[in-house]
């Protein structure tokens, strides 16, 4: 027994087509076209969730829309060289219409992916960020601060010790901090 082809009732033109695919891939424009006066509570509640996934679902596309830009970017850049004529990288995104702020924050995306990736929207990657740089910050004032103890040791030796010094300092082909550095490591590991 040969099975019958059934063919749909209503036929759509490709304009119609285009239409359906547009609205799926826009799931905002059924929204726009919604009058609201007359909605019930339960229809509000629909169209409130409806918008606020698809907002939720788009701050996910600039994250990733601003990680691919900034890769580009970072390509982009490694292209140019300065030139006065032109501008190099910053004339050309004026060219381009980016502005240089954006296309920063787009390359400090970029360049922090790991910091950013488990990010769910391009506001919470720009929290991470901020957060990360403080801490850099405060790591890096810490380091500083460590080494700027290291560094500050005052000698008030005589101006023929410190002659003496300089002399062995100059035959050994070094400065003065760095043979006193020698000195008190050598001290120090034959001590006990």
């Amino acid at each position: 027994m040969s099975k019958k082809l059934s063919v749909p009732e209503i036929r759509v033109t490709s304009a119609e087509q285009q239409g359906i695919f547009a609205q799926a891939a826009d799931p905002i424009t059924p929204l726009k076209e919604i009058d609201m006066n007359g909605a019930t509570l339960v229809e509000l509640e629909d169209i409130v969730k409806a918008a606020h996934q698809s907002f939720q679902s788009h701050l996910g596309d600039a994250l990733q829309a601003g990680l691919i830009a900034g890769k580009a970017l970072l390509m982009a850049k490694k292209q140019f060289t300065y030139d006065r004529q032109t501008g190099g990288f910053r004339g050309w995104l004026e060219r381009i219409e980016v502005s240089k702020s954006t296309a920063y924050r787009y390359i400090e995306l970029a360049t922090n992916e790991p910091i950013v990736s488990q990010a769910r929207t391009l506001s919470e990657a720009m929290e991470r960020l901020a957060q990360h740089r403080a801490e850099q910050r405060a790591l890096q004032a810490k380091e500083e601060k460590v080494e700027i103890k290291r560094r500050r040791v005052t000698l008030k030796l005589s101006d023929k010790r410190d002659q003496k010094l300089e002399k062995i300092a100059q035959n050994r082909g070094v400065d003065i901090s760095t043979l006193m550095k020698e000195i008190i490591e050598q001290w120090l590991a034959s001590q006990p």
